[in-house]
C-alpha cells in the first residue's frame, strides 16, 4: 500500500518532489501486470490532523497566513483515522480495490476557510498577518531553486504547498472511493469543533 495527495496525479507526476514516488508506483504497476504482486495506493490529500495543528495551511501559533491566489483554491483533506479505516475498508474489499489508486477524503477546503476558523478561535486581541502570493510566479521560483540548490527541505516543503494550494493541480478530487472503503463525509460543524479545542 502506498499514499500520496498528488504524485498520482498525471499532470503533477513530472514534479521533483514526486519523482521517488512515481518509481515506486510504476515498479507496482509493473509487477502487479506480470502477477508477481498487487497493490492498491490511496491518494489521500492533505492530512486534516495537520490542517488544523500544525503550520501546513495557516500558522495559527505566529498568526501568518502565506495564501497562494487569495487562498480560495479548493484542496482535498484527510484524517490519520480515516485513511485508517481506509485502509482495513480496502482490506475488506481486496478483489474491488486491488491494482488501483483509490482517492478518498473527509471534506474539501480551501486556504481562507481554514484561516477563517483560525482566526474565530485565535483570542481577538491577537492580530494576523496575511499576505498573498501568485501561485504560478511561487510554483516556477521553487523549482528553479530545487534544480540549482537540489531538494533543500525548505524548498520541498515549499514546492509541495505551491503544488496543492496553488490550483494548478487536481488537489480536490472530484470523485473519490468513500462509499467503496465505508467512509462517510465530514462536515463543517466536525471541522469548527476540531479547532475549537
Amino acid at each position: 500500500m502506498g499514499f500520496g495527495a498528488l504524485s498520482t496525479a498525471p499532470e503533477a507526476q513530472d514534479l521533483p518532489v514526486h519523482a521517488r514516488s512515481v518509481e515506486i508506483q510504476n515498479y507496482l504497476k509493473e509487477k502487479a501486470h506480470s502477477g508477481e504482486l498487487e497493490y492498491t495506493i490511496f491518494a489521500v490529500g492533505v492530512f486534516l490532523d495537520y490542517v488544523v495543528s500544525r503550520p501546513t495551511v495557516v500558522d495559527s501559533v505566529n498568526r501568518t497566513a502565506v495564501l497562494y491566489d487569495g487562498g480560495e483554491h479548493p484542496f482535498s483533506t484527510t484524517s490519520v483515522a480515516s485513511i485508517g479505516k481506509a485502509v482495513v475498508g480496502a482490506l475488506k474489499n481486496a478483489d474491488a480495490t486491488r491494482n488501483r489508486v483509490l482517492r478518498v477524503h473527509d471534506m474539501v477546503l480551501t486556504q481562507r476557510k481554514v484561516l477563517t476558523l483560525a482566526k474565530k478561535y485565535t483570542p481577538p486581541a491577537e492580530a494576523w498577518t496575511e499576505s498573498s502570493v501568485n501561485a504560478e510566479a511561487e510554483l516556477a521560483d521553487l523549482l528553479n531553486q530545487i534544480s540549482e540548490k537540489g531538494m533543500e527541505m525548505p524548498l520541498v516543503l515549499g514546492l509541495l504547498k505551491a503544488a496543492v494550494f496553488g490550483g494548478k493541480y487536481p488537489s480536490e478530487y472530484k470523485k473519490v472511493d468513500n462509499e467503496l472503503l465505508g467512509l462517510g463525509i465530514r462536515g463543517d460543524e466536525e471541522l469548527e469543533a476540531m479547532f475549537a479545542v
